[in-house]
């Protein structure tokens, strides 16, 4: 799906999330974590960050959906394990 009908598609739940706020907010955490993952593809490392804070804020914001499981634990710990490869060393590498 290209960006513009995606955002468009985004619109039109939104419209229909209006009167639901959990709705509307389960909608915008799903966004947050695919304009993630679609920085971090294209190398656009900032923008992942500043799109995962979102959904982390998000996430919190609203307990109500029972706390989803973080979609970039496995990137974390990834980058833990190649940190620790590469010999950093530090409280983030544990």
């Amino acid at each position: 799906m290209d960006n513009e009908s995606g955002i468009i598609a985004q619109c039109e739940t939104l419209k229909q999330c209006a009167e639901d706020r959990a709705c509307a907010i389960e909608c915008e955490i799903d966004n947050a974590r695919i304009k993630a993952l679609e920085s971090l593809g294209k190398y656009k490392f900032m923008m992942f960050g500043y799109w995962a804070a979102i959904w982390v804020h998000l996430n919190r914001l609203w307990p109500v959906m029972g706390g989803r499981k973080n979609p970039f634990a496995e990137l974390v710990k990834t980058a833990r394990r190649m940190a620790r490869a590469d010999g950093a060393g530090g409280e983030d590498a544990k």
